[in-house]
């Protein structure tokens, strides 16, 4: 017995490395990565992803982050040192979280903490939680590397593909519900960077060198023109059959809307005169149609007031009963 003890300790502690590294199977830093001091490309750069990889998967609704950061200068220490998780409560589940920092030496001290909640929005039942913990022993030149997984159910991802600093190498995969059909897309990439669509239905992107978010007073909204990839499930397959059946019912509903009915061309005929030139009879019903109400900047009634005084909304004549509009 001691002796067959003694063969199952030993194959114990052989299995017990391979199972720690199974785990914990992070990208070993090259030479060039712990010697870094600046991004060429952009000297000013506080920091940078040495690689970002998000992998969205809706058959089972997980998704997961992986990253690895090098930091150049107190401002990326001081903004990458904490991670925050952000999630809400209802049906999500944040777990795997794992983290180290590595020193220029070579020097690894692994994240052994514990993530702690942090309340972030409240809002009637709605609440935004995140899970935030901090990589340990950050310094100057250290590469912080961290992963984690979301088990939620997942829509349609939105990947954003520019970050605050930039990232030398980036990857995306995201595989949809395999009962799910028209799976589209919308992106804004680099010229030569493109979706690959995989055997298996996934959409994978690799993508390399991408710059930072311009950060400069009085940009517009940057998700216009920021590089970006968004998924969406739609009833049709292509542009063409969508704009066609789109352009079908907003027809129906203008011609609808605009009806031609007796109250109207008594009011055109209280407006202009026969003798109006096709100028003169439309700044004349342009300045009618100014009188009007504009609830777009006063106020909406409600369903429940209008349905006190016998008021609906349904064709251009309604709107011209009640004098007011949106």
């Amino acid at each position: 017995m001691p002796a067959a003890l003694h063969r199952i300790l030993a194959f114990c502690l052989i299995l017990a490395p391979l199972s720690a590294f199974a785990k914990t199977d992070w990208q070993q830093p090259t030479v060039d990565e712990l010697k870094m001091t600046s991004y060429t490309a952009d000297p000013n750069a506080p920091a940078v992803y040495l690689f970002r990889e998000e992998t969205d998967d809706a058959d089972d609704d997980s998704y997961k982050f992986y990253a690895r950061i090098k930091i150049f200068t107190e401002k990326g220490r001081t903004m990458f040192s904490d991670i925050e998780i952000p999630y809400f409560t209802e049906g999500v589940k944040v777990t795997d979280i794992e983290g180290r920092t590595i020193h220029p030496d070579g020097t690894v001290v692994p994240f052994t903490g514990k993530p702690y909640e942090k309340l972030l929005i409240k809002q009637g039942h709605i609440r935004i939680m995140a899970k935030v913990f901090s990589l340990p022993d950050v310094q100057i030149g250290s590469i912080l590397e961290y992963r984690y997984k979301v088990s939620a159910y997942i829509p349609t991802p939105e990947w954003s593909i520019q970050q605050q600093v930039p990232v030398l190498k980036a990857h995306y995969n995201f595989r949809p519900d395999a009962h799910s059909t028209n799976l589209l897309s919308s992106f804004r990439l680099p010229d030569g960077d493109k979706l690959v669509q995989e055997k298996n239905g996934s959409s994978d992107l690799t993508i390399e060198n991408v710059p930072a978010l311009p950060n400069e007073d009085f940009l517009p909204p940057l998700g216009k023109f920021a590089y970006r990839v968004n998924f969406y499930y739609s009833w049709v397959k292509t542009s063409d059959e969508y704009w066609r059946d789109t352009g079908e019912v907003w027809s129906k509903g203008c011609d609808q809307f605009a009806k031609v009915s007796g109250k109207i061309r008594d009011a055109v005929n209280g407006i202009v005169g026969p003798t109006d030139t096709d100028q003169q009879k439309v700044e004349k019903i342009y300045a009618a149609l100014m009188k009007l109400e504009n609830t777009s900047f006063t106020r909406e009634r409600s369903e429940k007031e209008n349905k006190a005084e016998h008021l609906k909304v349904k064709t251009a004549q309604d709107i011209w009963a009640q004098q007011r509009g949106n």
